[in-house]
Formats: structure tokens, C-alpha cells, sequence
């Protein structure tokens, strides 16, 4: 980190915030895996909000979002929704039961009109979908 940036941060915040938590995520590189997902997310995003901006309204997009959750999974044989495995994945320091996965998944429902809190249930579920899934939707979704 350039001395001028951290003296900058140091004035801002004080020594212990700057040792601890600013100076190793700077020094840190993030995996190539999360990069990959991180600039997939952004262009994937853009293309989706391009084309149901253009032709739908918010709310079709995150209806479609939810049946994408609610079909199987691709990737498996199971017969369970998508959203097990998706959030699951999601949180992964927790040990879920299906019961409590259900309720996180009943937690991004949403029957209002408000377009924010529908971009909002938008972005998180898209942000918790892997890059094979966004494109996956997109093929399901957009390009048939």
C-alpha cells in the first residue's frame, strides 16, 4: 500500500483498524475463483438487466429467478429444488436443515410492487447463483 493511501486511511480510522482489518485484505490476492465469479456476476448481470429492462419489468425477472430456484437442480440427481443446494452453498459454516433452508428461501419471496426491494431479492439471489448457474438461467431464460 502507497504511504501516502495509508497515512490517508490512518487519519480516517486509528491503528488497529488499519493493522488488522484494511492492511491484510490490501497485501491479500482473492482466489481465481472468486475473481472469475466476481467479473461473470457484473457482465451477467448487465445482460440480464439489458434484456428484461427492455422488455419485462423487474418483476418478471425475479419471478423467473424463483422458478430457476424452484426447478431440480441441473447438476444432480436429485429431485429436490435447485434453492437446497443453492443455499446450502450459500452458507456453508452452517449445517441446515431442509426446514431452514426452506425459510431462507421463503425469506427472498416477495408479493409487493416496491421495484427496490424487487432489484434488491434480485441481485442476492443472482450474487448466490455460480457462474455455470447464471449462465445456465440465461440459456433457459433469455436466449429461448
Amino acid at each position: 500500500m502507497e504511504h501516502e493511501v495509508y497515512n490517508y486511511l490512518l487519519h480516517k480510522t486509528n491503528e488497529k483498524i488499519m493493522t488488522e482489518y484494511i492492511c491484510p485484505y490490501a497485501y491479500q490476492c482473492i482466489p481465481n475463483e472468486l475473481s472469475v465469479d466476481i467479473r461473470s456476476f457484473h457482465t451477467d448481470m448487465r445482460l440480464i438487466e439489458y434484456m428484461y429492462n427492455f422488455y419485462h419489468r423487474p418483476s418478471v425477472l425475479y419471478t423467473d429467478l424463483m422458478y430457476y430456484m424452484n426447478n431440480t437442480h441441473r447438476d444432480t440427481n436429485s429431485y429436490m429444488p435447485a434453492f437446497f443446494f443453492i443455499i446450502r452453498r450459500f452458507y456453508p459454516h452452517q449445517t441446515l436443515s431442509d426446514k431452514e433452508v426452506a425459510q431462507k428461501f421463503y425469506a427472498l419471496c416477495y408479493e409487493g410492487n416496491d421495484e427496490s426491494i424487487i432489484c434488491n431479492r434480485i441481485n442476492r439471489i443472482v450474487g448466490m447463483l455460480t457462474p455455470s448457474e447464471r449462465t445456465d438461467f440465461i440459456n433457459r431464460y433469455l436466449l429461448t
